[in-house]
């Protein structure tokens, strides 16, 4: 495995803000001298996600996450801890020195980072295809039809793939790209599975090529438009997925969008790339696109990790409104709030801020309706409500989508307003989101039993040993590393208090620190030193790292050292007056046990003298 040097991971930590990064990912709001959120870690309706700028740690008291800038990293991009060091470093601009490397690890990682760059290249060539071959011009005529100018092409590296195969072949020849490295980035695809040398073909021809990026702005995947109808094709082909790309995690727009989202509360999901664009360069940064594909739970957990508010402008048709009812089942359960922009028959939001212009779409997002109202205005005009068959129809429809609330609050609610709607008793649309439950939960049962023990295998097999840790231990350690004075109080007290360390759980840890000795005047350097622990032992320790610390750490380590051998004393004189209880003790082994308890009663009423002041 990859050893980065301490003090580089003390750089590391020195050179990143913890907050500025935090906010990257997910709204903080201000609370006192801390900053607080919603755990992206875990579902919560109440926020418990606290982040402090003087620790320079986040800690959630909901599942008890804790941790630093790195941990974070790893944890909400699941990367391993080299890793999470590198993308900070790169972004702090200090470079990685490793001290030593596992030739395994390097190769794959080594292996990502040559298809990371493959993509970055390969957009560099599709964009000044675009930008400068004759045979793009059908591309650059297309935008110029949308309203886009070169500058906006530019912004987002838009591209063209030309239609000849041997032009991009060619160009990754000469970048001394291999075939196998195409078919891994998805750009190629094997022509015949059982006969390899027949070779491969380039996936996408004749198509204008949207980048699609990860949150931290590397391109990972493709989105190509067709622009001349092939009845064989889609209109959108996306890149298959890859070891740097999942479909179901990854929202086009998403790095440029996630700040905007952040700040404006909302953000406005559309169905593709170019209403993405066309939203974001008039001015609606907060805008993202799904990848041609049904949203899904993983998409509901990012957008959660941003937002609780989700305003859908999806196309006015009968696909269109069958996905936001399908997106409203996924997010709802994420108890995410969903509205909906009500769009003229055909328009989308690429032609409607072209047409209306950019205030008449915002009044629309502005004033987007609640999805219910949304349901409501279609059956408006799709159904009459007047025929009593049809309207317990849709009532039935609308109360299994009522029974996907997991807040009862809401649902109560909902149950009322949409019930004087129908103008139906509230019980009977209560019984029949009563109904709707029953039945969702047994379509989920067993999937779900099969999905969560999938899932606990998984976990039981990432999970580290968990490492068992008394609370005062625990507040030692804590004390040792926060503080110079109480780290040598506790060395110079070593020899009085070893046996109580090492027979209280998670002494081991206490012992560690007190050998290492390690010198922690910053945030930066007590989360390096916290690096080099086991993660059984970090994790441990993580909810007293949480906690405020005593004003005067020196005096609360003595009193705390004063009770870990009290304890400890009691414990030994409670198991050896059980132990004289017993009929079989020879007078020698009693004798023996009567003599230890008078040095233990000594020793806790000469407590106080036996320490150093």
């Amino acid at each position: 495995m990859a050893i980065i040097p301490p003090e580089t991971i003390e750089a590391v930590s020195a050179a990143t803000d913890i907050v500025e990064l935090i906010s990257t990912y997910i709204p903080l709001t201000r609370a006192g001298g801390q900053y607080k959120s919603t755990c992206p870690f875990h579902d919560e309706r109440t926020p418990s996600f606290n982040v402090s700028p003087q620790r320079q740690a986040y800690h959630c008291f909901g599942c008890g996450e804790s941790g630093d800038a790195i941990t974070f990293v790893m944890k909400y991009e699941n990367l391993p801890f080299t890793d999470a060091v590198r993308r900070l470093a790169l972004a702090a601009g200090i470079p990685i020195i490793e001290d030593a490397y596992d030739p395994k690890e390097d190769k794959k990682k080594r292996y990502r980072s040559r298809l990371t760059t493959l993509h970055n290249e390969a957009t560099q060539f599709m964009h000044d295809s675009l930008m400068k071959s004759p045979n793009a011009k059908i591309g650059r005529d297309y935008l110029q039809s949308r309203g886009f100018n070169a500058e906006m092409a530019k912004r987002w590296k838009i591209g063209w793939m030309p239609d000849n195969q041997a032009t991009f072949s060619n160009w990754a020849k000469s970048k001394e790209y291999k075939a196998k490295e195409l078919v891994d980035a998805s750009l190629a695809g094997v022509r015949d599975e059982n006969n390899p040398s027949r070779g491969v073909y380039i996936k996408f021809t004749n198509r204008l090529m949207f980048p699609i990026y990860n949150d931290y702005g590397d391109v990972i995947a493709f989105s190509g438009r067709q622009l001349v109808e092939d009845a064989k094709s889609g209109k959108y082909v996306n890149s298959n997925e890859t070891m740097l790309f999942k479909k179901s995690k990854v929202f086009f727009g998403l790095d440029k969008a996630k700040k905007a989202i952040g700040k404006k509360g909302f953000a406005i999901l559309t169905e593709g790339q170019m209403d993405v664009i066309a939203c974001s360069e008039a001015g609606l940064e907060n805008t993202i696109a799904g990848l041609g594909t049904a949203l899904t739970e993983d998409h509901a957990q990012i957008l959660k990790r941003f937002t609780k508010n989700v305003v859908i402008c999806y196309d006015s048709d009968n696909a269109g409104n069958k996905a936001v009812e399908k997106a409203f089942e996924v997010l709802i359960k994420k108890e995410i709030s969903v509205k909906v922009v009500i769009m003229p028959r055909g328009e989308d939001p690429d032609t409607l801020i072209k047409k209306e212009g950019l205030e008449a779409f915002q009044s629309r997002v502005e004033n987007a309706v609640d999805f219910f109202d949304f349901k409501f205005s279609i059956a408006s005009e799709e159904l009459d409500l007047n025929d009593l068959q049809v309207k317990s129809q849709f009532a039935a429809k609308l109360a299994s989508l009522v029974a996907l609330m997991p807040d009862k609050i809401s649902k109560d609610s909902y149950i009322q307003q949409i019930s004087a709607q129908l103008s139906i008793g509230s019980s009977e649309f209560r019984d029949n989101v009563t109904s709707g439950e029953k039945q969702s939960a047994r379509q989920s049962k067993l999937p779900k039993k099969i999905y969560n023990s999938k899932v606990a295998e998984v976990e039981a097999e990432a999970s580290p040993p968990i490492f068992q840790i008394d609370n005062i231990i625990a507040s030692l350690c804590i004390y040792a590393l926060y503080s110079n004075n109480s780290l040598n109080y506790l060395s110079e007290q070593l020899e009085a208090m070893e046996d109580s360390i090492k027979e209280t759980m998670g002494g081991s840890l206490l012992l560690k620190i007190l050998a290492n000795r390690p010198q922690c005047e910053t945030p930066a350097a007590l989360h390096s030193y916290l690096h080099t622990l086991e993660t059984a032992e970090r994790n441990a320790i993580a909810p007293t790292l949480a906690k405020a610390l005593p004003e005067d750490i020196l005096n609360a380590t003595e009193e705390t050292a004063n009770l870990l051998i009290n304890t400890h004393l009691q414990k030994r004189d409670n198991a050896i007056r059980a132990m004289l209880r017993r009929t079989d003790l020879t007078s020698e082994e009693k004798n023996t046990l009567l003599v230890e308890v008078q040095e233990i009663s000594n020793l806790l009423a000469g407590l106080e003298q036996r320490f150093i002041r």
